[in-house]
């Protein structure tokens, strides 16, 4: 890829990252002004932070490349830190929002599996848990390995660090996470054929559409793209000439994803206004 279309890239990056914030950072507002006390802190909020955390990852590495070339030859390649932190920064925001991607569609499974157990043991703060505690650290073993290094000439190890979370490590959950959006796809369908009274369905309707597109963009857009690019990886080498064209832009595809599931899950929480009929009176619109 030449210099002006990566460029044009993390123009892009930046872009869609900075609209995935403002949206998850309304996500979460509306999330705790409804939620009642004891379930604002759940998987969905922990997937709010995540996507708000991708994208302040996402524009800080992107803005590293943006720098004039002089500028960035000087600082951010002379210097392996902050080298490091450019290349890792990427795929650790994309790290960790498969993880909270991954068990938010475990918590959707254990809701409609166990319905009156998982607020009884209280599930979702458990998961929410768990998935801060997983991605903390993830960043803290790998920015605490950049933080470590001694020489600036290091640039081998500065490629390893790099190959492995790219090639191994991000492959691996991504396949974790295509396995949970399956059992969840099946729960889901198993959920809707049972006799279940309209409230309870509407009750879990908002969530499930959610999770359930967020796993479409995910396998589509993440999981099918980076799974092609690790065949053709150093550790296995396939050598396909498509999917090499292809690996630059993977990082705008999964960028595309967020941004399009941050849009659905907006639109599903948006207010919306409802009519209440009064007796004789006509109707009264009333905002919820």
């Amino acid at each position: 890829m030449d210099y002006f279309s990566m460029e044009r890239q993390h123009v892009f990056l930046i872009t869609c990252s900075s609209l995935v914030v403002i949206m998850n950072l309304i996500c979460l507002l509306i999330l705790l002004h409804r939620s009642a006390p004891f379930s604002r802190f759940g998987m969905l909020f922990t997937m709010f932070v995540t996507r708000v955390v991708y994208g302040l990852m996402t524009i800080s590495a992107s803005a590293l490349w943006l720098l004039p070339r002089p500028i960035f030859f000087e600082t951010v390649f002379g210097n392996t830190r902050l080298l490091l932190y450019s290349l890792l920064t990427p795929h650790l925001a994309e790290q960790i929002v498969s993880v909270s991607g991954a068990l938010c569609a475990l918590d959707r499974v254990l809701v409609m599996a166990t319905n009156v157990r998982y607020n009884v043991f209280r599930l979702g703060g458990r998961l929410s848990f768990t998935a801060l505690l997983i991605n903390a650290s993830t960043l803290a073993c790998f920015y605490g390995a950049t933080a470590v290094l001694r020489s600036t000439k290091e640039l081998n190890f500065v490629q390893f660090t790099h190959d492995v979370l790219k090639y191994c490590v991000f492959p691996l959950t991504l396949l974790g996470s295509t396995l949970l959006y399956v059992v969840f796809a099946i729960q889901y369908r198993q959920f809707y054929l049972r006799k279940l009274n309209v409230a309870d369905r509407k009750q879990a309707l908002q969530a499930n559409q959610m999770v359930l597109f967020q796993m479409v963009m995910h396998i589509v857009l993440c999981a099918i793209p980076n799974g092609l690019a690790t065949l053709n990886s150093p550790f296995i080498r396939l050598r396909m000439k498509w999917v090499d064209s292809m690996e630059p832009f993977n990082g705008v595809m999964f960028s595309m994803s967020v941004l399009l599931a941050s849009l659905f899950t907006a639109i599903k929480m948006r207010p919306r206004r409802i009519f209440l009929r009064v007796a004789s009176s006509g109707s009264s619109p009333c905002t919820k």
